[in-house]
């Protein structure tokens, strides 16, 4: 939504549409994922050691709630950047799709902190990550039709 309409006009130029929306994905996942895992380390180090029974199944699931968020906010961001209030219209379109995936995140991290096992989480550690999937298959779907405009 922050790109001026030269770097569109350059970026229309340079590559096809798959490749610029595929690009985007893959960046704001590892931005997003640095950032969540960055957080993760400094919130282990300060919570001290007996409050996340199992951080390794928190820190994954952390992780991919993050790359869910991500791969959903590009997407509807690229949607929202066609119209002409795109903040509101990005906050009002992204609301829905986020409210599951925040739920599922939640609930999973609560069970990795309760240091239930693996298996208990495993359901919704899956559906955040054929999220992942679902949502960057959609993208590199329906990005072409957004991007003709």
């Amino acid at each position: 939504m922050g790109e001026r309409t030269g770097q569109l006009l350059y970026l229309y130029n340079l590559a096809g549409p798959r490749a610029i929306i595929v690009a985007k994905i893959i960046y704001n996942c590892l931005l997003l994922g640095g950032i969540a895992l960055v957080t993760l380390v400094f919130f282990l180090l300060l919570s001290g050691s007996g409050t996340i029974v199992d951080p390794l199944q928190y820190g994954v699931t952390v992780l991919i709630g993050s790359l869910a968020f991500a791969a959903n906010l590009t997407l509807v961001s690229a949607i929202a950047s066609k119209a002409q209030n795109q903040a509101t219209l990005l906050a009002v379109l992204s609301f829905p799709i986020l409210v599951p995936e925040m739920l599922v995140g939640i609930s999973a991290s609560g069970r990795a902190i309760q240091g239930l096992p693996w298996s208990d989480s495993m359901g919704e550690i899956i559906f955040s990550a054929t999220f992942v999937v679902i949502i960057a298959a959609v993208s590199v779907i329906l990005f072409p039709f957004l991007w003709r405009d």
